[in-house]
This record gives C-alpha cells, sequence and structure tokens, in this order.
C-alpha cells in the first residue's frame, strides 16, 4: 500500500500545482444609462482582483437609446477594443465592479478607424484626459454611452458622487475553476485515506 500511497500523493500535488489556472468566467450587463441601457456580456480570463485590458478575453455590449435606434454594438469579434485604467475593474467569482472613488476609468470603444464611436465610458473623478466625445474626465465624471454619429449623441452622462461603486454583473456567472480543482483534490485525498483505512 505504501508503493501507491507515494505516487497518489505526488499526482494530488502535481494536479494542484499545475491545473489551478482559472477558467473563464462571463459576466453579465443590464446597466441604465440616462434614458437607455447597456446589456451584454464581459469575459474575463478568470483573475479575480483589480483587472488590465490583457484580463478581458472578449465583450459583446449594447448601447440601448429609445430616441436614436436601431442600438450601437461593441463587439470584440469585430474589433472592438477596451482600455481600462490601473485597478479601476475589479473582478470576484461572481461581480464585477468599477469603483468611481479609485480615479480611474474604463472604456469600451467600437474599434479601430476614423472615429471612436460608439462607446461606452466610465470615469472617476480625477482620471485625468478626455474621452472620445471630448468632454473632460475630471469635470464630467460618470457613466457615458454614446450612439454612433456625427454630432455624438450622448444616451447617458450620469453624474455620480465619488463614493459610488457600480455593480455590473446582476446576473449569475460560471464558477472559477479553482473551486471545482478543489473539490476534485478533496475527492482524491478521502479516497486515498479511505484505501489507507482498508488496508
Amino acid at each position: 500500500m505504501r508503493k501507491l500511497f507515494l505516487p497518489a500523493v505526488a499526482c494530488t500535488l502535481w494536479l494542484m500545482f499545475t491545473g489551478s489556472a482559472a477558467a473563464a468566467i462571463t459576466y453579465t450587463l443590464n446597466v441604465p444609462v440616462g434614458a437607455g441601457s447597456v446589456t451584454g456580456t464581459i469575459t474575463t480570463d478568470g483573475f479575480i482582483g483589480s483587472l488590465f485590458t490583457v484580463d478581458i478575453t472578449s465583450f459583446s455590449l449594447q448601447l440601448n437609446d429609445p430616441s436614436s435606434p436601431p442600438p450601437a454594438v461593441l463587439d470584440s469579434s469585430t474589433g472592438g477594443l477596451i482600455f481600462i485604467g490601473s485597478g479601476s475593474l475589479v473582478a470576484t467569482p461572481d461581480t464585477l465592479t468599477f469603483d468611481f472613488a479609485s480615479g480611474g476609468f474604463v472604456n469600451f470603444f467600437q474599434g479601430p478607424g476614423t472615429t471612436c464611436f460608439p462607446v461606452w465610458t466610465l470615469r472617476a473623478p480625477g482620471s485625468g484626459g478626455t474621452s472620445c466625445n471630448g468632454l473632460a474626465a475630471t469635470s464630467n465624471f460618470g457613466i457615458d454611452a454614446l450612439q454612433v454619429s456625427s454630432t455624438a449623441s450622448v444616451i447617458g452622462d450620469v453624474s455620480v458622487p465619488s463614493s459610488t461603486v457600480l455593480d455590473l454583473t446582476p446576473g449569475p456567472v460560471a464558477t472559477p475553476e479553482p473551486a471545482s480543482l478543489a473539490m476534485i483534490v478533496a475527492g482524491l485525498v478521502s479516497m486515498i485515506g479511505l484505501r489507507k483505512l482498508r488496508f
């Protein structure tokens, strides 16, 4: 039995350290913006904590403006881009949040080209610079959702207190891989323990 015990322990340890990569997590969005809303999904690489641009593997957002149909679509599969200010977007296994007190920003763009519309922007006071619509981020912070327009019509420009934390995930999300892996490891250890007791 001892000959089987050590290889089993080695296999368990190998699984713990080589199979702990997190699975992708898809967050669902339904965020009111002015008279309209932003709906869709944002998929991350499963990292938990402050996200960087590279942690967003895909997104598909729809900017819904009741006064200017049809909706504008921001989609990474068609060249859409995202830029995240450091520490601005924080992920847990079931929540994506943007803290307007962080001084950061998150921009979702339609993609490369001569125009930056449509774009969905989250801006905190003090984040500096200007967004694509030319509004100063330091004086006009909040949530912007813009339709494609030569005049850059704003369907939402929502100013918020600097202490506000926006919840971007009202819907359920996938369970990250580390949780599943922990269950597998616990099962293996239990099986080894039972087998050892029998012999």
